[in-house]
Formats: structure tokens, sequence, C-alpha cells
């Protein structure tokens, strides 16, 4: 064998590894497991606007309102003593 033959079988084998890895790469890459990524906004973190003191006390007002409602409409439970 002459040194041209052996350099163009080397070149050759050279070749197949690079298409082979160029297959095994696509194919890892292209199946991912799981859920896919979320798609990203442009606005990731909107910011949001502070409350005055007064609106975060109206926002308490109407809750506890809310629940004095709540608590009235509800009957209150009579615990009855069973006898055996």
């Amino acid at each position: 064998m002459d040194l041209t033959t052996i350099l163009s079988q080397i070149d050759a084998q050279i070749t197949a590894l690079q298409q082979a890895k160029t297959l095994l790469t696509d194919a890892s890459t292209s199946r991912k497991v799981g859920r896919p990524a979320k798609a990203t906004s442009p606005v990731a973190n909107p910011t949001r606007m502070p409350l005055s003191a007064e609106a975060k006390a109206r926002i308490v007002a109407a809750q506890k309102k809310r629940w004095a409602k709540a608590k009235k409409a509800t009957p209150a439970k009579t615990v009855s003593a069973k006898t055996a």
C-alpha cells in the first residue's frame, strides 16, 4: 500500500465518523423529554404600583366586612349531648 491510498482510507473513515457524530447529535437534541419550555414574553416581570396606606386601609375594612357577613350568614353549630 502506498501513502496516498492509506491517507484516502483515513479520510474516508474520518468522513464516516463525522457523519455518524452529526446523526447522533441531531437525534439527541431533537428528542427532548418533558414539558416544552414556556414562551417568554417581552415583559418578563411587570412592575407593580405600591398601594397607599389609605388604599390598604380600605381593603382591610372591606375584607373584615366580608368576614363579618360570612360569620353572620352561617348559623352557629350547637353541640348536642348524645345519650347512650
